[in-house]
């Protein structure tokens, strides 16, 4: 059988590749014991206990980390007591918008609240499934060749960052399959190519657009920094092309998308405003340093260079571009044959793509207020297709599909490998070493009233439901009298850091936000 004849196999070959990126999500999201605190704060809210302690029946007694877990994250649920206005509320609060919250607080009550983590990464992979859908749309208008369309969809759904996102309990997937069916819509209004029913085409692009725009803002608020460089290209590019009506159209129905979600949610003017991390991004865009502006930068660009392609090979392929620019003039043969080129509407595209990857990719290196995968890994689609539109343009085209048939098999072999799963811990410590968190010592966990809202999320999620634990926010405490009311000898202390160090017991790690204290009952 040659290669041609199973490349005609393409809906077939696209299913086996769909259903193995399924399939590796599943089992990663079977394997996953380490929890962000960040996913303690999605269960708590979409069970009413955060962020007012609704819930206060697990403080100030020993019991099970199963019970705690349950009456934090599961109980209120149970008993009807959460609806879409507590969630609402919640999220008015916070720093994000509610849509993703409303979603998994239905998958919870359909799936069952106890269930948290499979209403998770059932809700996810839909969102999964649908961000294919989006991107095989986008590749398939941009390039006819299919060879291209299995090397760009290896390069994001087998990406360890976008399969981390999956089993990851927050917004980002829902955000990725917003900003990739907005980029859809913006393809199919931007890009007729010769439809045979363009205004069908149009229509359908242009409504896309409005309802992503709701979506979007309605996801996280990261999805305006995708759009806005989706929006300044569209603009020239539909004045360039002469088509003012679609213009018209697309800036009315974003503009329209937009509003509707303000309205529907006015909480999110502060959230940009007056928020604390608004603040910490504005502080870091403005107040910055150069040097310490790329900085930041580098530290991103080895993050994407561990979740994407390696940063070796868009070096390979700058020299490669040049060497055989300098063999074309030698031989006079510069451009390739037009057979080979792979679409008329790829430098354009580049043109796009590059511009996203620009834009996003430098707003949140210097205003995030950590260097993690997370922030980003919502647009690694987009920064799939942004190098793999680059290395067409650059490269002789057979040379471009070697490469990226390269990069792909990079991409599939350290992204499907399990000890490559993103956490997403890279804002905090998180040794390798923390049996105390799973052996049979009791364990009690001292927070502040502040950082009780978020810091405690990290041991209750990961910390096993058998082990007997206490809880309680007080700035000064006697730990010794708590640990004999565990009737066990030696008792592990979780003290969180905004506490005073003490010497007072033996200090053996430091977790998280915790300094981690033995306790030897006298």
């Amino acid at each position: 059988m040659t290669i041609e004849t199973i490349l005609k196999k393409k809906r077939t070959i696209m299913l086996v590749l769909l259903v193995l990126a399924v399939l590796v999500r599943v089992f990663f999201g079977v394997v996953k014991n380490d929890y962000h605190c960040d996913e303690g704060i999605t269960l708590a809210l979409t069970n009413g206990t955060w962020p007012v302690h609704v819930a206060t029946d697990h403080r100030l007694v020993w019991m099970d980390m199963g019970e705690l877990s349950h009456r934090m994250f599961d109980s209120r649920l149970e008993r009807g007591k959460v609806d879409y206005d507590t969630l609402t509320e919640a999220t008015a609060r916070d720093v994000h918008p509610p849509l993703y919250y409303w979603l998994l607080f239905d998958a919870r009550r359909i799936i069952g609240p106890s269930n948290h983590h499979l209403a998770s990464i059932t809700l996810n992979m839909l969102f999964f499934l649908v961000s294919c859908f989006f991107f095989i749309g986008i590749v398939s208008r941009i390039w006819k060749d299919t060879r291209i369309l299995f090397l760009a969809f290896i390069l994001f759904a087998f990406s360890s960052a976008t399969i981390s996102l999956t089993v990851y309990m927050r917004m980002y997937e829902l955000l990725q399959m917003v900003c990739l069916g907005f980029l859809y819509s913006a393809v199919l209004v931007c890009f007729p190519d010769g439809d045979r029913k363009p205004l069908p085409v149009l229509i359908t692009g242009i409504a896309g657009l409005m309802v992503f725009s709701f979506m979007g803002l309605m996801t996280q608020y990261y999805f305006l920094l995708f759009i806005v460089p989706v929006c300044v290209f569209a603009f020239f590019y539909l004045l360039i092309t002469k088509r003012p009506a679609a213009l018209l159209w697309s800036m009315l129905v974003v503009l329209a998308g937009l509003y509707v979600a303000l309205r529907l949610f006015p909480p999110m003017i502060d959230h940009l405003t007056k928020s604390q991390r608004a603040g910490q991004s504005i502080a870091n865009l403005t107040t910055k340093t150069t040097l310490s502006k790329l900085e930041s930068i580098w530290m991103y660009i080895r993050l994407l260079s561990r979740n994407l392609v390696p940063l070796a090979v868009p070096v390979v392929a700058a020299g490669l571009a040049v060497f055989q620019q300098i063999r074309g003039r030698i031989e006079g043969n510069g451009s390739a044959d037009e057979s080979e080129k792979p679409g008329r509407n790829t430098v354009p595209f580049m043109i796009l793509m590059v511009l996203i990857f620009l834009f996003t990719f430098t707003i949140i290196s210097i205003s995030a207020p950590y260097q993690t995968v997370r922030y980003f890994a919502a647009f690694i689609p987009a920064y799939a297709l942004t190098f793999v539109s680059v290395i067409l343009v650059l490269l002789r085209y057979r040379s471009a599909l070697v490469l990226l048939a390269a990069s792909a098999v990079l991409v599939f072999v350290y992204g499907v490998l399990p000890g490559n799963m993103n956490v997403f811990h890279e804002d905090y410590p998180v040794p390798e070493e923390r049996s105390y968190l799973t052996d049979d010592i009791p364990l009690m966990i001292i927070g502040t009233p502040w950082g009780y809202t978020w810091k405690n999320m990290v041991p209750y999620l990961n910390i096993p439901h058998d082990k007997r634990v206490y809880v309680m926010e007080q700035e000064s405490v006697n730990l010794y009298a708590i640990a004999r009311e565990s009737g066990s000898p030696v008792v592990y202390a979780l003290v969180d850091d905004y506490l005073p160090e003490t010497t007072e017991y033996e200090h053996i790690s430091y977790y998280a936000f915790f300094h981690v204290y033995k306790v030897t009952v006298e």
